[in-house]
């Protein structure tokens, strides 16, 4: 691919996010799925187009789904968590052992949960949770797994879109 048509596929790759962040606006009860596909774009550009392209669109999105995206919230989970995960997720799987590679992966991801929150809780009116011990902490848990989980359906995805790829150009 040349570089004219690997720079309209990221634009359109990133011109996609940026309509689904703004669709995840309007139907708040799909923000966190929606968030999530808006960064397989990312990774769609990744694939096509290299790191650099990648990166681009990441950062094309990011712009202006912060300036453009009603809901600040699914704007700040596409620029911290699912529109950087799939460049991080490269970085990660060259780790030359799986257990870092993973051990890459869960501090990128607690370390923006963290951040996440804290940003979130200083403008956005955040849900209460119960006053159990260790309810901070659980939370946490579970959103690892979930995350364990969204790792594990994004590589079958990629290798997904790598195989039927690969069948169109033969």
């Amino acid at each position: 691919m040349n570089s004219t048509k690997k720079l309209v596929f990221t634009s359109l790759m990133a011109a996609a996010a940026i309509v689904l962040m703004v669709v995840a606006s309007f139907v708040p009860t799909m923000s966190v799925s929606l968030a999530v596909i808006a960064g397989l774009f990312v990774a769609a550009a990744f694939l096509e187009c290299g790191r650099t392209h990648a990166f681009l669109c990441y950062l094309t999105a990011s712009i202006l789904g912060l300036l453009l995206v009603p809901d600040r919230s699914v704007a700040l989970m596409f620029v911290l968590l699912f529109g950087s995960y799939p460049i991080f997720k490269s970085v990660a799987e060259s780790a030359r052992e799986v257990w870092v590679e993973y051990l890459l992966k869960f501090a990128f991801c607690n370390a923006m949960l963290v951040l996440l929150y804290f940003l979130l809780k200083s403008f956005a009116t955040l849900p209460k949770l119960p006053e159990v011990k260790f309810v901070y902490p659980l939370t946490l848990l579970v959103l690892n797994i979930v995350f364990f989980i969204y790792d594990l359906g994004f590589s079958k995805l990629v290798s997904l879109y790598r195989y039927y790829r690969a069948r169109g150009r033969k």
